[in-house]
């Protein structure tokens, strides 16, 4: 039974090392799309409705820190701020004007990021894809 739980521990170490590895092994830049996951009542705005089916976001990283951003229906840019933890788990936040937030969080994985957005307080519910931005050409 001992060697079994010494494979197990082995294994254990190699996949986390593994896990470490890839998190440092990021590209610092992503770009991807988000698209409306859950239609929401709009119902009440005066102006176009702040929920769009689907626009381009991006990532920035910089060691464990994440920058996302977005350009929101009036054409403001929009930032999600955060970490990345070495599994690569992320999970970053942005402060509304009124003080209220709202959340990003996904995963890394072999073709990029996958993950979820909300604003608005909820109304606004996004899937988010992000694959490794290409390297801009000199």
């Amino acid at each position: 039974m001992r060697t079994l739980t010494t494979a197990a521990a082995l294994a254990a170490v190699c996949f986390s090392t593994v896990a470490v590895a890839q998190a440092q092994d990021r590209s610092s830049a992503y770009n991807g799309t988000m698209t409306q996951s859950v239609a929401t009542s709009q119902a009440g705005y005066s102006r176009p409705p702040p929920c769009q089916y689907q626009r381009p976001i991006s990532m920035q990283l910089s060691g464990s820190n994440v920058v996302v951003s977005y350009k929101d229906w009036e054409g403001s840019l929009i930032h999600f701020r955060g970490t990345v933890d070495p599994a690569g788990a992320v999970l970053a936040w942005h402060t509304n004007g009124d003080g209220t937030k709202a959340a990003l969080s996904g995963q890394f994985g072999p073709a990029g990021f996958t993950g979820h957005l909300q604003r608005d307080r909820w109304l606004c519910i996004y899937d988010v894809a992000m694959a490794p931005a290409p390297v801009p050409v000199r």
